[in-house]
């Protein structure tokens, strides 16, 4: 079973119940600013997404899914054993204010066959950013920056996406993202869960791949990397894939194991970031693989791997005049 933290229920909660509610839709209509008022669910759906126990609570966890929404659900343990994606239920309980967005809290639960998964939703990253697409399922495309297994102890598959200026971490279940192949372009298909402040303010997104669901590549990775020069990085060009890799040449002037490489061509330096704690020598000859960004004052290098040319004299420092 895929482990996954997600909060569970905070806030005050009226205790008189009011009406029964039966869509998704009307449950997520109760967050907001305000009291919480507790309402009697009875929702008929599939089980879009199976989680772990809640490590708060001790409770099954899924998300849950009807024609209008998906939820996270918590359900007394042992009620949902055996059941899988797309198995059809109905969930009898209570609406509950979440740490961030609404949830129910299942008194009961009772299958009913199989159904069918709703279709996912398309989106843009500033849309997820939002924190208002939480819980739901959707569709989104971009380029692959990296792809890993989490270190232990955890075990996820992760790959993160640069997606229209933001990045999307994706986790697949079944471990398909931790092979993707790096600057490759994919269509990928899942849950967002929403990463979110102590005072419940949205901070970053992330995407969950379901088992079974695949990871689509709408295209590979290009067959040439192009090389440019320091100074002209992020310069008009009408050659080249946009936000795709590229390779620059450069003399090493310092080094920030594990942090930073800053090298320079022709009297034009820049900052690649690194990821690696490798050792690099002041006047080493290098090339560098990655995705040329927007830095502060400049362009830099990111999600990069760095070749060993030869060892050169340092570059004479610039003498400034006082």
């Amino acid at each position: 079973m895929f482990l996954l933290c997600l909060p569970f229920a905070g806030g005050s909660v009226t205790a008189a119940p009011a009406s029964e509610l039966t869509t998704v839709a009307e449950v997520r209509a109760l967050g907001g600013a305000g009291e919480f008022v507790e309402h009697s669910v009875r929702l008929r759906g599939v089980i879009l997404l199976e989680l772990a126990v809640d490590p708060t609570t001790g409770l099954d966890a899924f998300m849950f899914a009807d024609a209008s929404a998906s939820i996270y659900v918590a359900s007394p343990p042992g009620r949902i054993s055996g059941l899988k994606r797309g198995d059809l239920l109905e969930v009898r309980g209570l609406a509950a204010r979440g740490d961030f967005a609404p949830i129910v809290v299942a008194s009961g639960v009772t299958a009913q066959g199989t159904g069918a998964i709703p279709p996912p939703a398309p989106v843009t990253f500033d849309q997820l950013a939002t924190g208002r697409f939480d819980g739901q399922y959707v569709e989104i495309s971009g380029i692959v920056r990296s792809s890993r297994q989490a270190a232990p102890p955890d075990s996820r598959a992760l790959a993160e996406l640069s997606i229209g200026g933001g990045r999307l971490v994706v986790n697949s279940q079944d471990g398909q993202a931790q092979s993707l192949p790096v600057d490759s372009e994919v269509r990928v298909t899942g849950v967002v869960f929403q990463q979110f402040s102590r005072t419940g303010q949205a901070i970053h997104p992330f995407l969950v791949v379901p088992y079974g669901v695949p990871i689509v590549i709408t295209r590979p990775p290009p067959a040439d990397v192009p090389l440019r020069r320091i100074d002209r990085l992020m310069a008009f060009s009408s050659e080249g894939a946009p936000g795709h890799r590229v390779r620059i040449r450069g003399v090493v002037t310092h080094h920030q194991p594990g942090e930073s490489l800053w090298l320079e061509e022709d009297s034009h330096g820049i900052r690649v970031h690194l990821h690696e704690s490798a050792a690099y020598t002041v006047g080493e000859s290098v090339e560098v693989v990655g995705f040329a960004v927007q830095g502060n004052y400049s362009p830099e290098m990111e999600d990069v791997s760095v070749l060993r040319l030869a060892l050169a004299n340092p570059p004479r420092p610039t003498v400034l005049k006082t």
